[in-house]
């Protein structure tokens, strides 16, 4: 019906599957408990930051006053912020519940987006240091006209 085609380690038994069973993964890096616990809170930590984040364009984007700075930069700063802190969540903290915590549906889901999300948090951590940058300059370019 299918052929079990995995690379197994010597002296491992295989997979406990019945023959009307999908191999829908192989082989995988296991987590201890004290890693998982250390992603899950990390997660929720990039959980706070991405909605911080999003309050600070909120409130970059909201408030324009003449005697205020440009918040452009920062604007788009606080965006790939949180770009990165849903990133993280998306890519290591889905990863550790896959693995720890057995969820089937997870991880179909999870390599279906996986590749789009490492070239997104990829492009945005490139972009960052050019804002920062940016950001700079303009502030400069905001003090120096005075």
């Amino acid at each position: 019906m299918f052929s079990n085609n995995l690379t197994l380690p010597e002296g491992s038994e295989g997979l406990p599957i019945s023959e009307d069973e999908e191999i829908i993964c192989g082989e995988y890096e296991t987590y201890t408990l004290a890693r998982f616990l250390f992603i899950f809170v990390s997660s929720w930590i990039a959980l706070f930051g991405t909605s911080g984040n999003l309050f600070l364009l909120y409130l970059f984007s909201a408030r324009n006053y003449p005697n205020t700075p440009p918040t452009l930069y920062p604007g788009v700063l606080a965006i790939l912020d949180a770009i990165i802190c849903a990133m993280y969540i998306f890519l290591f903290g889905a990863d550790a519940a896959i693995v720890f915590l057995h969820i089937k549906s997870l991880f179909v889901l999870y390599y279906i987006y996986v590749i789009p999300a490492f070239v997104i948090s990829r492009i945005t951590q490139l972009a960052i240091p050019y804002m920062l940058i940016f950001a700079t300059l303009e502030r400069f370019v905001w003090l120096a006209g005075d």
